[in-house]
C-alpha cells in the first residue's frame, strides 16, 4: 500500500517502508520548485521499481521454494508408500510360504499315520491269523500211521515197504517210527516244519538207523 501521509513529490505517492535518498528528503521538506522537478521524480520511480521488482523476486523464490518442497515432500510420500506395498507383498508371500510349508508338514505327517496305519494292520492281520492256525503244543505226539499219507515217489518209503517183507533186523515198531518220519517229512513244507520244529526229531539220526538197519 501507499502512504500518502508522508509527502508527495510531483503528485508521486510513495509506498510504505521505502526510504529515498537523504537529498531527496531534505529537497522535500523545502518549497516545491516552481518547475518540475524531472530528477527528482525520476529517482522516486527507480526507487518504486526497485522494490516491486525486490518484492517480485523474493516471491519468485519463496515460490519456487515451496515448489520443491511440495514436490520432495511428494517423492517421500510416494517412496513411503512404495516401502509399505513391498512391505505388505513380503509379508504375504512370507505368510504364503509358511502355510505351504506348513500344508506340507501336515500332508507329510498325513502320509505317514497312512503308512503306520497300514503297516499296523498288516501286523495285527498276521497275528490274529498266527493265532487263529493251530498249531501242536511242544511234545506233541504225530498222526497215527493210518492217517498219514505216503508219496509214492519218495524212495524211502519204496524201501520201507520192501523191508516189510523182506528179512531184517530192524523190529515193526523202528519201522513204524521211521515210516512216520519219512511220511512227515513227505508232506508240505509248512506241515512238515511244525512236525520237525515240534517232536524236534533227529532226521540225520533216523536216516543212519534207517540204513545200518538195512
Amino acid at each position: 500500500p501507499l502512504d500518502r501521509s508522508q509527502f508527495a513529490i510531483g503528485h508521486v505517492a510513495l509506498p510504505r517502508g521505502v526510504r529515498l535518498p537523504d537529498s531527496v528528503v531534505e529537497a522535500a521538506n523545502f518549497k516545491v520548485p516552481a518547475e518540475y522537478n524531472f530528477d527528482l521524480e525520476m529517482q522516486v520511480v527507480e526507487q518504486w521499481n526497485r522494490y516491486q521488482n525486490q518484492k517480485f523476486a523474493d516471491e519468485e523464490k519463496a515460490a519456487e521454494l515451496k515448489r520443491i518442497r511440495d514436490k520432495e515432500k511428494l517423492l517421500r510420500d510416494e517412496e513411503e508408500r512404495a516401502q509399505n506395498a513391498r512391505a505388505l507383498q513380503d509379508e504375504k508371500e512370507s505368510n504364503e510360504r509358511e502355510a505351504r510349508r506348513q500344508a506340507e508338514e501336515a500332508s507329510f505327517r498325513a502320509a505317514e499315520a497312512v503308512k503306520f496305519a497300514e503297516a499296523e494292520g498288516k501286523r495285527i492281520a498276521a497275528r490274529d491269523e498266527k493265532q487263529a492256525d493251530p498249531v501242536p503244543s511242544k511234545g506233541a505226539a504225530p498222526p497215527p500211521y493210518s492217517e498219514v499219507k505216503f508219496s509214492p515217489a519218495n524212495p524211502f518209503t519204496d524201501s520201507i515197504a520192501e523191508s516189510k517183507t523182506a528179512p531184517a533186523p530192524m523190529s515193526q515198531e523202528k519201522i513204524g517210527k521211521l515210516q512216520q518220519m519219512i511220511a512227515v517229512t513227505s508232506a508240505p513244507s509248512d506241515v512238515c516244519t511244525r512236525y520237525l520244529e515240534d517232536a524236534s526229531w533227529d532226521v540225520n539220526g533216523a536216516t543212519n538207523a534207517f540204513w545200518d538197519a538195512n
